[in-house]
């Protein structure tokens, strides 16, 4: 079913906006031209479900060292990220008819206005909007004195990246050169399938692994005002970016 979606939507593109950190303030110049950004990421089940993917349990951290802070204040005239509401949502239908459609969940519907820069100097937008991706290794590890206590029982061999939070998180950036490029790098961890994972926990060869983690990480090269298609086994995407006429 994915190919058919491929066909379907293998022809347009938006632009939008989300939240984490900030751009450096003097990247962008006042004549930069801006960009609307639009994206929907869903799950869908792969063509056999019975032959899954080998998703790492652990993945890398997400590869992105630079986010954007999207501001709800932002002028329109402004090259700050500014985060569009639910009423600027211009593929509201699409979304839907994706609920609606057996085998597929939307997870994130969100817009947002950029600066269109080259990849060295493109900021990135959290996913979900306004949290970090980065996930917090104390959370991860178990409280401070249990890892205290077993700081002397486990070798520096044994320690291990922490792990993604429950449900959808990562990053996207949108840069423009020649074209306009997206690249994404999400994670997706189902909600229920994960365990709290005490450190000490570590010292037991015995444990069951966790669930794996399913990893988004694309690069597409995309046309103005065209709706894009990111196919994968178990997470699509859609994107259309545009620009901002003044």
């Amino acid at each position: 079913m994915h190919r058919n979606l491929q066909r379907r939507f293998a022809g347009a593109a938006a632009l939008s906006l989300a939240f984490t950190m900030v751009l450096a303030p003097a990247s962008v110049g006042a004549d930069t031209d801006l960009y609307r950004v639009e994206v929907i990421i869903f799950t869908q089940e792969g063509d056999d479900p019975d032959s899954p993917e080998r998703w790492p349990v652990r993945p890398d951290p997400v590869a992105f060292q630079e986010y954007a802070e999207l501001r709800e204040d932002a002028s329109p005239g402004e090259t700050a990220f500014r985060h569009l509401d639910g009423a600027d949502l211009e593929l509201r239908a699409t979304a839907r008819r994706l609920d609606d459609a057996s085998g597929y969940q939307v997870l994130e519907h969100l817009a947002w206005v950029q600066p269109g820069v080259e990849r060295e100097r493109a900021a990135a937008v959290a996913i979900p909007p306004g949290q970090s991706p980065a996930p917090d290794p104390a959370e991860d590890n178990g409280a401070p004195e249990l890892a205290a206590a077993m700081d002397e029982e486990l070798d520096d061999s044994l320690e291990l990246a922490p792990r993604p939070p429950e449900g959808l998180s990562g990053g996207i950036r949108v840069a423009r050169e020649r074209f306009l490029h997206v690249q994404t790098d999400l994670r997706w961890l189902e909600a229920g399938d994960d365990q709290p994972e005490p450190r000490a926990a570590l010292a037991s060869v015995a444990l069951e692994d966790p669930e794996p983690v399913v990893v988004m990480q694309e690069r597409r090269r995309m046309r103005s005002d065209e709706l894009h298609y990111l196919d994968h086994p178990r997470l699509g995407l859609l994107i259309r970016v545009k620009p901002v006429e003044d």
